[in-house]
């Protein structure tokens, strides 16, 4: 995910709320390849994942891991 909004933590630092609904831009990373699209999550729901053309972008069963970075940081896949 590249857009997810921030929260600070009790001593002020920031934090991320993986709680978070509404959508942003993604990339996800499957087989070898990038998928450029985005995510979307309303409340109480999993979080799910479109590539730029709106087709359902699944992730394979197991662990996944979720990298949030700020929004100005570029990404850089090689």
């Amino acid at each position: 995910m590249t857009e997810i909004p921030g929260t600070a933590d009790v001593t002020g630092a920031p934090s991320v709320d993986f709680r978070s609904t509404g959508s942003g831009t993604a990339i996800v990373f499957r087989d070898g390849m990038r998928i450029d699209g985005t995510w979307s999550r309303q409340q109480g729901e999993m979080y799910r994942f479109a590539d730029a053309g709106g087709a359902e972008v699944r992730l394979k069963p197991g662990l996944t891991w979720l990298h949030v970075i700020p929004k100005d940081m570029a990404v850089d896949t090689g």
